[in-house]
């Protein structure tokens, strides 16, 4: 159990017998632990000064009371049960209401779903932004289950309502690189790459000069689209306390699959031979959700290229793109095109050539 307050230099008392605190109870000076069912009451001291109390009773349950959806949902209606699932989809959130309608299912995966019905979060606390509570996330509440019917579909549903959540862990954030050791990212919530193995890039596209950027970043903020870059393999990321909106990052997700409607719109990562980078998705393909990808409008889709390469790494630089109809052009080091008498360094494009940053990262 850990209390804390916004004031650092406050003294904090507690009592754990549901009687009220005061500057005589005992002192929290370090996290404690509970083994049965017990009411923790808290009060903070400023300068000698007694701020409000506060009240919380914490439950101690048996792995036996614990019910999976499944077997949640063989229960009678305005049966008090605890149920124990993961969460695969929720309401949009919505700051006028304090509460947020969600469905859980057993591991993620299964068909049998419970609808937690105005759900609140932890012990009764309201919901206040988008990231409380999110899919993938597994929780247990207490709740009574009930079934519900539609009156205009005829539908019944199962939900649990009223419910309390007594536990939310939150989903891991995992990216999956390819041999290719390049994938797209998306966030839940705000990730910290700086104490893993992975490199993360935002991605910008310059419509005028037709080419894209690669940057590096060490954090992003939730739901956000990003390139990373590792060994082959899956990784878990560490959430990070917070982080700032990115303001130069063209790589966008979809909440729910999206059938693509036009040609060279929508370019997503993969691998073609020996060349990774950005290639376009055909028309009435399906892209699917969270699926990180880059768009070009398609009033300027004359001039999008059939792909555009990433090379190993690159920082800061634009990506010169080698396709069949650049064969044998000549790029000055910025990555511009540039005439046959040019006076700077330059190098003549060849198949599969990329420019690179002399500060690549192995």
């Amino acid at each position: 159990m850990t209390i804390t307050v916004d004031n650092a230099s406050a003294k904090v008392y507690y009592t754990l017998d549901g009687t009220t605190p005061n500057d005589k109870s005992t002192l929290y000076t370090a996290p404690f632990s509970l083994d049965k069912t017990t009411t923790v009451t808290a009060i903070a001291y400023v300068n000698g000064k007694a701020g409000k109390t506060v009240s919380m009773k914490f439950e101690k349950i048996d792995e036996s009371q614990i019910l999976t959806v499944a077997e949640a949902l063989k229960k009678a209606d305005n049966t008090e049960v605890y149920v124990k699932g993961t969460v695969v989809s929720t309401q949009k959130y919505n700051k006028k209401y304090t509460n947020l309608n969600y469905w859980i299912t057993d591991g993620g995966a299964s068909t049998d779903t419970l609808e937690v019905y105005r759900g609140t979060y932890l012990n009764g606390a309201d919901i206040t932004n988008d990231e409380q509570i999110m899919s993938g996330d597994e929780v247990i509440l207490k709740a009574t289950i009930t079934t519900y019917k539609n009156s205009k579909t005829n539908v019944t549903t199962r939900e649990l309502t009223p419910s309390t959540l007594l536990s939310l862990t939150q989903a891991k954030e995992t990216a999956t690189i390819t041999d290719a050791g390049w994938a797209t990212f998306v966030s839940k919530r705000a990730v910290d790459f700086s104490g893993s193995n992975v490199n993360a890039y935002t991605v910008k596209y310059d419509s005028l000069a037709n080419t894209i950027t690669l940057t590096p970043i060490e954090k992003i903020p939730g739901k956000t689209a990003v390139v990373v870059k590792g060994d082959a393999g899956s990784y878990n990321f560490d959430h990070a306390e917070s982080a700032d909106a990115l303001t130069d990052n063209n790589l966008e997700f979809k909440y729910s699959d999206y059938t693509v409607k036009a040609e060279k719109t929508f370019y997503i990562l993969a691998q073609n031979g020996d060349v990774c980078g950005f290639y376009p998705v055909k028309v009435n393909t399906t892209l699917p959700a969270y699926k990180g990808y880059f768009y070009i409008k398609s009033t300027t889709t004359t001039k999008a290229k059939d792909f555009y390469a990433i090379g190993k790494t690159t920082t800061n630089i634009n990506n010169a793109v080698i396709n069949n109809a650049q064969r044998g052009i000549r790029y000055n080091l910025n990555g511009q095109r540039v005439s046959d008498s040019y006076k700077g360094g330059s190098a003549l494009s060849k198949p599969n050539m990329f420019w690179e940053d002399d500060n690549e990262n192995q």
